[in-house]
C-alpha cells in the first residue's frame, strides 16, 4: 500500500466516522432512518452505508485515535477493535 492510498483510506475513515458522529449527536428522538442505516459519500465519490449506531470500528491508523475519541466521548476505547500500522 503506497502512501497516497493510505492517506485516502485514513481520510475516508475519518469522514465516515465524523458523519456518523454528527448524525448521532444531533439528538433527534425520532426514528434515525429506515432500518437505521445512513449512507455517506467520501471525497472520492464512494458511497458507504452504515448501520447506526456504530458498535465497532477499525481505525485507519493510531493517528486517528484523537479524532475518534473526540467524536465518541468517554468510552471510545470500547468500540475500537483494531487499527492500521501507519
Amino acid at each position: 500500500m503506497n502512501k497516497n492510498s493510505s492517506i485516502v483510506t485514513a481520510l475516508t475513515f475519518i469522514i465516515i466516522i465524523s458523519a456518523a458522529g454528527i448524525f448521532l449527536l444531533s439528538g433527534s428522538s425520532e426514528k434515525l432512518t429506515e432500518n437505521n442505516i445512513i449512507t455517506v459519500t467520501d471525497l472520492a465519490g464512494r458511497s458507504v452505508s452504515l448501520k447506526v449506531p456504530v458498535e465497532r470500528v477499525i481505525l485507519g491508523s493510531s493517528r486517528d485515535l484523537h479524532e475518534f475519541a473526540a467524536i465518541e466521548g468517554e468510552d471510545f476505547s470500547r468500540k475500537i477493535v483494531g487499527w492500521g500500522l501507519i
